[in-house]
């Protein structure tokens, strides 16, 4: 009877451990080395597993569907909570006078583009590392009130591409966006 609960013991020891070391990505994003960020989503550790790097794209994609309806709605608050802080230095007030309304079309990631902004776009001036990098494509049409001539055409959609960072506590910023 004591040799098969010392084998028991030893077996559900080694399943403990076998499941500690699968799991050692995960338990360091969550625990010494991360915690929970302000937007609901963990910070990150140094070392990404391929399940955090989904999960931190997930969260830059809330982030980035966050900043669109702060958009639509025409809320300046809303809209500097989710940009970089030199991007909320911008005028939103006037930046949103004479839009009627925008319309966002579907977010799709365009990881191809990490590379090229952290090498000589804004991530380069900013110094990120392309695992807190994410881009993504997304459509922007806006349309204006009467008599109002904005920046683009009325109703013409615009290949936007969207960059996100994000900071030493795990949150994403849009920090970057245009043609």
């Amino acid at each position: 009877m004591g040799r098969l609960r010392d084998t028991a013991a030893f077996a559900l020891a080694f399943v403990v451990l076998a499941g500690a070391v699968v799991l050692g990505g995960v338990v360091s994003g969550c625990g010494s080395g991360g915690s929970a960020a302000p937007n609901g989503g963990a910070t990150a550790s140094a070392t990404l597993s391929p399940q955090t790097s989904a999960a931190a794209t997930a969260d830059a994609r809330a982030t980035l569907r966050g900043l669109f309806a702060a958009w639509r709605a025409k809320d300046v608050a809303a809209v500097k909570s989710f940009v970089s802080a030199d991007r909320q230095a911008v005028d939103w007030a006037s930046e949103f006078k004479g839009l009627e309304r925008v319309k966002f079309g579907k977010i799709t990631e365009s990881p191809e583009l990490v590379d090229q902004y952290v090498s000589s776009g804004k991530g380069y001036a900013t110094g990120v590392a392309p695992e807190d990098v994410r881009s993504f494509q997304a459509d922007v049409t806006f349309f204006y009130v009467p008599g109002y001539q904005g920046p683009a055409d009325e109703g013409q959609a615009l290949a936007y591409h969207w960059f996100l960072e994000r900071d030493d506590e795990g949150v994403w910023k849009v920090t970057d966006w245009g043609f």
